[in-house]
Protein backbone atom coordinates (compact mmCIF):
# COMPACT_ATOMS: atom_id res chain seq x y z
CA UNK A 1 0.00 0.00 0.00
CA UNK A 2 1.10 3.82 -0.52
CA UNK A 3 2.11 5.95 2.08
CA UNK A 4 -0.74 7.81 1.12
CA UNK A 5 -3.62 5.44 1.99
CA UNK A 6 -1.97 4.96 5.46
CA UNK A 7 -1.83 8.56 6.20
CA UNK A 8 -5.38 8.58 4.78
CA UNK A 9 -6.00 5.61 7.02
CA UNK A 10 -4.81 6.69 9.88
CA UNK A 11 -6.39 10.28 9.42
CA UNK A 12 -9.94 8.67 8.65
CA UNK A 13 -9.61 6.23 11.56
CA UNK A 14 -8.81 9.14 14.44
CA UNK A 15 -11.85 11.50 12.73
CA UNK A 16 -14.48 8.60 13.37
CA UNK A 17 -12.84 8.31 17.04
CA UNK A 18 -13.28 11.96 17.61
CA UNK A 19 -16.42 11.88 16.16
CA UNK A 20 -17.76 8.84 18.52
CA UNK A 21 -16.08 10.83 21.45
CA UNK A 22 -17.95 14.00 20.59
CA UNK A 23 -21.41 12.49 19.55
CA UNK A 24 -21.83 9.51 21.93
CA UNK A 25 -24.57 7.39 21.02
CA UNK A 26 -28.12 7.36 21.04
CA UNK A 27 -29.97 7.66 24.06
CA UNK A 28 -32.54 4.96 23.44
CA UNK A 29 -32.11 1.66 24.42
CA UNK A 30 -28.78 1.71 26.16
CA UNK A 31 -27.00 3.26 22.81
CA UNK A 32 -29.00 0.93 20.31
CA UNK A 33 -31.42 3.07 19.36
CA UNK A 34 -35.29 2.04 18.27
CA UNK A 35 -34.70 -0.34 15.70
CA UNK A 36 -31.43 -1.03 17.20
CA UNK A 37 -32.96 -2.47 20.20
CA UNK A 38 -34.59 -4.75 18.29
CA UNK A 39 -31.78 -6.12 16.51
CA UNK A 40 -30.17 -6.15 19.79
CA UNK A 41 -33.29 -7.78 21.66
CA UNK A 42 -32.91 -10.80 18.64
CA UNK A 43 -28.89 -11.51 18.54
CA UNK A 44 -29.21 -11.68 22.29
CA UNK A 45 -31.98 -14.61 22.16
CA UNK A 46 -30.00 -16.22 19.33
CA UNK A 47 -27.06 -15.97 22.12
CA UNK A 48 -29.36 -17.71 24.20
CA UNK A 49 -30.20 -20.22 21.94
CA UNK A 50 -33.88 -18.90 20.71
CA UNK A 51 -34.35 -18.21 17.38
CA UNK A 52 -36.39 -16.35 15.73
CA UNK A 53 -39.58 -17.59 14.20
CA UNK A 54 -42.24 -15.83 12.20
CA UNK A 55 -39.87 -12.28 11.97
CA UNK A 56 -38.89 -12.10 8.16
CA UNK A 57 -37.93 -8.08 8.63
CA UNK A 58 -35.11 -8.92 11.45
CA UNK A 59 -33.87 -12.11 9.60
CA UNK A 60 -33.35 -11.05 6.81
CA UNK A 61 -31.23 -8.15 8.47
CA UNK A 62 -29.40 -10.48 10.92
CA UNK A 63 -26.40 -11.40 8.26
CA UNK A 64 -25.08 -7.86 8.65
CA UNK A 65 -24.82 -8.97 12.49
CA UNK A 66 -22.93 -12.34 12.16
CA UNK A 67 -19.98 -10.96 14.49
CA UNK A 68 -22.81 -9.70 17.11
CA UNK A 69 -24.08 -13.14 17.07
CA UNK A 70 -21.13 -14.81 17.26
CA UNK A 71 -20.19 -12.63 20.33
CA UNK A 72 -24.03 -12.99 22.14
CA UNK A 73 -22.61 -16.98 22.10
CA UNK A 74 -19.85 -15.92 23.77
CA UNK A 75 -21.86 -13.97 26.72
CA UNK A 76 -21.48 -10.61 26.20
CA UNK A 77 -24.75 -8.73 26.05
CA UNK A 78 -26.19 -4.79 25.62
CA UNK A 79 -23.91 -2.25 25.74
CA UNK A 80 -20.84 -4.19 25.24
CA UNK A 81 -22.60 -5.54 22.15
CA UNK A 82 -23.24 -1.77 21.08
CA UNK A 83 -19.45 -1.36 21.70
CA UNK A 84 -18.12 -4.03 19.68
CA UNK A 85 -20.04 -3.00 16.95
CA UNK A 86 -19.15 0.85 17.23
CA UNK A 87 -16.00 -0.78 16.76
CA UNK A 88 -16.72 -2.93 13.81
CA UNK A 89 -18.38 0.48 12.18
CA UNK A 90 -15.26 2.10 12.70
CA UNK A 91 -13.54 0.03 10.62
CA UNK A 92 -15.50 -0.77 8.10
CA UNK A 93 -16.44 3.05 8.13
CA UNK A 94 -12.69 3.71 7.59
CA UNK A 95 -12.39 0.81 4.68
CA UNK A 96 -15.28 2.51 2.73
CA UNK A 97 -13.18 5.54 2.57
CA UNK A 98 -10.27 3.92 1.69
CA UNK A 99 -11.91 1.54 -0.98
CA UNK A 100 -13.35 4.64 -3.01
CA UNK A 101 -10.35 6.72 -2.58
CA UNK A 102 -8.46 3.53 -4.22
CA UNK A 103 -11.21 3.17 -6.74
CA UNK A 104 -11.23 6.74 -7.50
CA UNK A 105 -6.81 6.67 -8.44
CA UNK A 106 -7.63 3.28 -10.41
CA UNK A 107 -10.19 5.12 -12.15
CA UNK A 108 -8.79 8.77 -12.40
CA UNK A 109 -4.94 8.35 -11.43
CA UNK A 110 -5.75 11.40 -9.50
CA UNK A 111 -4.90 11.40 -6.07
CA UNK A 112 -6.05 14.65 -5.25
CA UNK A 113 -9.63 14.22 -6.82
CA UNK A 114 -9.68 10.68 -4.92
CA UNK A 115 -8.42 12.41 -2.00
CA UNK A 116 -11.37 15.43 -1.97
CA UNK A 117 -14.27 12.98 -2.80
CA UNK A 118 -13.21 10.18 -0.69
CA UNK A 119 -12.59 12.76 2.54
CA UNK A 120 -16.54 13.91 0.93
CA UNK A 121 -18.11 10.58 1.85
CA UNK A 122 -16.13 10.91 4.90
CA UNK A 123 -17.79 13.80 6.45
CA UNK A 124 -21.14 12.74 4.83
CA UNK A 125 -23.54 12.09 7.74
CA UNK A 126 -24.15 8.59 7.02
CA UNK A 127 -20.71 7.89 7.31
CA UNK A 128 -19.24 10.07 10.15
CA UNK A 129 -22.01 10.27 12.81
CA UNK A 130 -24.52 7.59 12.17
CA UNK A 131 -21.87 4.68 12.61
CA UNK A 132 -21.14 5.53 16.42
CA UNK A 133 -24.07 7.49 17.21
CA UNK A 134 -27.14 4.62 16.06
CA UNK A 135 -24.35 1.59 15.79
CA UNK A 136 -27.32 -1.56 14.93
CA UNK A 137 -28.28 -1.01 12.15
CA UNK A 138 -27.64 -2.61 8.91
CA UNK A 139 -27.43 0.39 7.04
CA UNK A 140 -23.33 0.58 8.04
CA UNK A 141 -23.04 -2.60 6.94
CA UNK A 142 -24.72 -2.04 3.87
CA UNK A 143 -22.68 1.06 2.81
CA UNK A 144 -19.16 -0.76 3.44
CA UNK A 145 -20.59 -3.65 0.50
CA UNK A 146 -21.37 -1.20 -1.40
CA UNK A 147 -18.30 0.37 -1.50
CA UNK A 148 -16.23 -2.71 -1.76
CA UNK A 149 -18.52 -3.73 -5.13
CA UNK A 150 -17.43 -0.40 -6.38
CA UNK A 151 -13.78 -1.14 -5.69
CA UNK A 152 -14.41 -4.91 -7.10
CA UNK A 153 -16.23 -3.69 -10.49
CA UNK A 154 -13.27 -1.04 -11.00
CA UNK A 155 -10.60 -3.57 -10.21
CA UNK A 156 -12.00 -6.31 -12.53
CA UNK A 157 -12.31 -8.72 -9.64
CA UNK A 158 -15.93 -10.14 -11.46
CA UNK A 159 -16.52 -13.31 -9.23
CA UNK A 160 -15.75 -11.79 -6.12
CA UNK A 161 -18.55 -9.42 -6.96
CA UNK A 162 -21.10 -11.89 -8.46
CA UNK A 163 -20.29 -13.77 -5.06
CA UNK A 164 -21.44 -10.77 -2.72
CA UNK A 165 -23.89 -10.13 -4.87
CA UNK A 166 -25.52 -14.12 -4.93
CA UNK A 167 -24.74 -14.60 -8.61
CA UNK A 168 -23.31 -17.83 -8.68
CA UNK A 169 -24.05 -18.87 -12.39
CA UNK A 170 -22.36 -16.22 -13.76
CA UNK A 171 -19.36 -17.39 -11.77
CA UNK A 172 -18.24 -19.43 -14.54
Amino acid sequence: MSRQIWYLTITVFFILIASMLICGTIPVGNGAGWDGAGYLRVIEDIGKGIFLKNDPYHVTRLPGFALLILFSVLGFKGGDLVNIQIGVNILLATSSVILIYHTLTTLTSSKARSTICALTLLFSWPLLVMPVYYPILSDHIALFISCLSIWLWANHHQKFLYAISGDFTSMR
